[in-house]
């Protein structure tokens, strides 16, 4: 929090926000943190210096498949997001270590945000890393295979990706 004298007194986010990640929109800061398997899911602040942080909402109203979190698990759910605005849209890009990569975007921060989109089905695919700058990002977690243009919204920008071996570094096109 600023003091009101241009300096600020750490921590400035005074709770756990595990794996945070931040996208600027214009003069506009963004993030989002892990949330695990607790809902509402995918935290969202914003700020306009990266000291002030305002909670705007939650990108998951419930974590799916609903049948996989009838009761608290702490070992999956939303590990490590990555949050990107891009074509005039906010995506989310995270990884559950029992089923994969999903996805979710909205128009506004604030939403609405679709349901959540298995992108890539796998055990262990976490820290997807989206990049790209002339179409919806692809997760560089995994390797670029061919990945045709997507067919809505709610399309992922990652189909047709395969998981990279450990320690190997790839770049999506």
């Amino acid at each position: 929090m600023t003091t009101g004298t241009g300096t600020y007194t750490n921590p400035i986010l005074n709770a756990d926000w595990s794996d945070p990640d931040v996208v600027r929109v214009g003069d506009d800061f963004y993030l989002t943190a892990s949330s695990f398997g607790r809902a509402p899911g995918l935290p969202l602040l914003h700020s306009r210096d990266l000291v002030n942080w305002t909670l705007v909402g939650h990108a998951l109203e419930r974590l799916e498949p609903a049948g996989e979190f009838t009761s608290p698990r702490h070992d999956c759910g939303v590990w490590a997001p990555s949050l990107r605005h891009h074509d005039d849209r906010f995506w989310i890009f995270w990884g559950d270590p029992d089923q994969g990569i999903l996805q979710v975007n909205a128009p506004e921060i604030r939403g609405p945000w679709t349901r959540p989109h298995l992108v890539k089905a796998g055990k262990g695919l976490i820290d997807p890393c989206p990049s790209g700058t002339t179409r919806p990002a692809r997760p560089t977690s995994c390797t670029p295979g061919p990945s045709p243009a997507p067919a809505s919204r709610t399309a992922s920008p990652a189909t047709g990706c395969t998981p990279t071996a450990p320690n190997s570094s790839t770049t999506a096109s």
